[in-house]
Order: structure tokens, then sequence, then C-alpha cells
């Protein structure tokens, strides 16, 4: 025997409380919310609705694909079995692809360990990669090494500072001794 939808009563209070909405992306707590269900079952009511995307980590439906979902019950004879068979034909439920942490033997890389495919130069960057995955995981590791060696990093970025002339106040002192004494010797010769 097929299992009773607690909120199958309700129905026609959810659908106009969605009509009503200006939320356009809903949440799994926005089903909870509305369908007054705990997280399972929001979950299940989630994959039924369909058009299930995942944005920055969190699971939501769109407006439009939860009314025809609601229209699609209010229409049926039986809104158990179409709730049913929804769940039972619905697409798998995205999966974000997660970036590799920084390998633990990774995290006291330092800027000269760095791979070739990550690049410091004078006022420029440049990471490399196959694809969005791997430059995005090159870019943690370069994070990674500029938080351990910051100042090697800022070496290799900054633009080189122009050799000041470092004269020692003694030798400078020398010097104009020497000019003086050349400028006096050749008065005495000319004179």
């Amino acid at each position: 025997m097929a299992r009773h939808l607690k909120w199958h009563l309700h129905i026609y209070e959810i659908a106009a409380s969605v009509r009503n909405a200006k939320t356009e992306t809903w949440t799994r707590n926005d089903i909870q919310r509305v369908f007054n269900v705990e997280r399972v079952s929001a979950q299940t009511l989630m994959k039924a609705i369909g058009d299930v995307d995942n944005i920055g980590g969190k699971y939501v439906v769109s407006r439009s694909s939860l009314l025809s979902y609601l229209d699609s019950l209010l229409k049926a004879d039986d809104l158990g079995q179409v709730h049913r068979t929804r769940v039972m034909e619905a697409e798998p439920v995205p999966r974000p692809k997660l970036l590799k942490a920084v390998p633990e033997d990774m995290r006291s890389i330092m800027v000269r360990d760095l791979p070739p495919e990550i690049i410091l130069e004078t006022g420029r960057i440049e990471i490399r990669g196959a694809d969005a995955v791997s430059l995005m995981e090159r870019l943690c590791l370069l994070a990674q090494a500029i938080q351990n060696d910051l100042d090697s990093a800022a070496l290799k970025l900054n633009p080189a500072s122009p050799i000041q002339d470092h004269v020692d106040e003694s030798l400078r002192q020398m010097m104009v001794e020497l000019r003086e004494k050349e400028a006096s010797n050749c008065r005495e010769v000319t004179a």
C-alpha cells in the first residue's frame, strides 16, 4: 500500500501560496515551509518537482517548475500516484563538482615550489590548466603558497626598484677634499 501524502489535503492552499509568492527560486527550506514537511520529504518533493539546480551549493527549483508540478497534481484523479510516478521518473539531482582541497603535503608549499603551470612575473600572474576545475585547484594552490611565502611572491610580482647610488659619507667627503686639492694645485701651477 502506498504511503499517504500528509500535505494532500492542503494542496489548494499550497498552490495559492506559491502563485502569490514573489520567490523565483525555491530552496529546500522554502519547500519545507510551504508544504509543512520535514527535510527528507522536502528533498523528495524537489525531486518530483524536477529541474533541480545547484546554485552555490544549495539545491533549488524554479517557481515555474513548482507551479507546473502543483498544476499536474491539481488535475490528477490520484495525486499520490502522480507524485510517485514523478519521483520514479525524475532525473538525478545534479551533484556539484567539488574542488579537491589542497593536499596535506602541499599545505606548506612555497612560491619556489609552484608547478610550471603557475607563473608569477612582474605585474602578472598566469595559471594554465586543461579545464575550469584544474585551473581553480591551481588557484587554490597559489593562494596557499602566497599565504605561506608572501615576501617571495611580492618580490616576483613587484617591479624591480631602481638601484640607488649608495655612497658612504666618508667617501663623499674624501672626494670633496680631492677636488679642492686638485683645484688649489691647478691655481698654483698657473700662478
